[in-house]
């Protein structure tokens, strides 16, 4: 599915999932392609649905958090909520890019130099 994506669209999922907490497998799955993008190894499509599933997965979790957390002050749940659907956001904004990447770039290996 991922296959073929090009321009922006690799860079940034990778820096969604750097976004993320420190120790969450978003953010653990995205150093690990941040290092092989570094070192000019192809990203397979397999790898960035890895990450793609963590950053949607931990971004429903914060989410439910924020709807459930009925003891947390009130500013602290608006900034929840305003940090989720900005999760939202960039990986909406990263998969548009990828699936106009995708139609363009068709079948080609998924791979950033530096």
């Amino acid at each position: 599915k991922y296959a073929g994506m090009g321009g922006n669209a690799v860079p940034a999922l990778i820096e969604t999932g750097l976004e993320s907490e420190p120790g969450t497998e978003s953010r653990k799955i995205a150093e690990k392609l941040q290092e092989k993008q570094k070192a000019g190894k192809e990203i397979s499509s397999r790898e960035l649905g890895s990450l793609v599933q963590a950053i949607e997965s931990e971004t429903d979790v914060q989410a439910d958090a924020a709807v459930t957390a009925t003891e947390t002050p009130q500013k602290t749940l608006e900034g929840l909520a305003r940090e989720t659907v900005a999760q939202r956001e960039n990986i909406q904004q990263a998969k548009r890019m990828a699936e106009e990447a995708m139609n363009g770039q068709q079948e080609q290996p998924v791979q950033q130099h530096q």
